[in-house]
């Protein structure tokens, strides 16, 4: 346990913990956590804040990675920048009265985030620990906050929500496997090195987007969604079907049950796993443009492969008849 020697405090403000206890209890003249005053603290595991505390500063618990518990009272109001950044351990609730959070508040605390590996608070995602290699965020995030992905070498493809706005610096620095990102419209500001070292990225975003204002300023590769629209206008009578390869994407089980049978019939041959060497690709276009199938379609048609898209109610349509 603590004692009030184990703290350096000026004017209400801590500025260092010099203690070695596993917990500590703050002295209740302290107004504001300083900035670093717990920092690489590998030990402490909990910590108990007076009511008298409106701030934690910036960094102040970064690296506390045994640090499993903290209150939050009713006085508190401001988080920090990385205020607990690698606090791998730490379980917390951010109650309301708590008006201000800073960039990357909660990144590295992998105890934080939910079953699919997403740190998500009030909208903004601060940090993802998944294993996905095809990710797709979940509704509701305005916000990817600063180094959410970095270093999260292992993913391949990105898909974010309708309804984002921003895109932290150095979200996704570092991953060197991110091949494909879809990118909405609403998003309005992506911070410039966000992508840094993705050198083989193409950003999907509709036309006229910044995100596509953004990849050219950038000179990242990209796909202006809206420029190449889903080839549904194929005269479904021209389709061949003998011996040519189908593959489909973001269909439901009856849409795939319907599907699957007509091609078959008519002497067609399915592929589920790649779209390499594929003739024609059946797309819901209410999902299947958010596929890690239909964006690697994309790119193959760019590079110059005759791989025809088509909307699956179309196929349904002409050939369930």
């Amino acid at each position: 346990m603590s004692n009030t020697c184990d703290f350096i405090i000026e004017n209400g403000i801590l500025k260092k913990y010099v203690g070695d206890s596993e917990v500590v209890i703050i002295p209740k003249e302290v107004v504001q956590i300083g900035e670093r005053a717990f920092s690489d603290c590998e030990d402490i595991t909990d910590v108990v804040l007076p009511d008298s505390v409106s701030s934690i500063g910036d960094f102040a618990f970064y690296g506390c990675v045994d640090l499993s518990q903290i209150n939050i009272p009713e006085s508190l109001i401001c988080i920090g920048n990385s205020a607990f950044f690698g606090c791998e351990n730490l379980k917390i609730s951010i109650p309301d009265h708590v008006t201000h959070i800073g960039t990357s508040a909660f990144c590295g605390c992998d105890e934080l985030a939910d079953d699919d590996g997403f740190v998500i608070m009030r909208g903004v995602m601060y940090y993802y620990c998944g294993e996905k290699n095809d990710v797709i965020l979940p509704g509701g995030i305005i916000k990817i906050d600063k180094e959410a992905f970095f270093t999260s070498e292992d993913i391949e493809s990105v898909v974010l929500p309708d309804g984002m706005i921003s895109i932290g610096e150095f979200a996704f620095a570092n991953c060197f496997e991110l091949a494909h990102i879809v990118i909405p419209g609403s998003v309005t500001n992506i911070e410039p090195r966000a992508f840094e070292d993705c050198e083989d990225l193409t950003i999907y975003a509709p036309a006229g987007s910044h995100a596509i204002a953004y990849a050219t300023s950038h000179k990242i590769s990209f796909v202006a969604e809206g420029e190449m629209e889903t080839d549904n206008d194929t005269h479904m009578a021209e389709i061949e079907f003998e011996n040519r390869i189908f593959v489909h994407t973001g269909l439901s089980l009856s849409e795939e049950k319907i599907v699957d049978e007509i091609i078959l019939s008519k002497g067609g041959i399915l592929k589920n796993s790649t779209v390499l060497k594929t003739d024609y690709l059946i797309v819901n276009e209410t999902f299947g443009h958010q596929t890690k199938k239909y964006l690697r379609a994309i790119e193959l048609i760019e590079r110059g492969a005759n791989i025809k898209i088509i909307s699956v109610d179309v196929f349904m349509s002409y050939f369930s008849e």
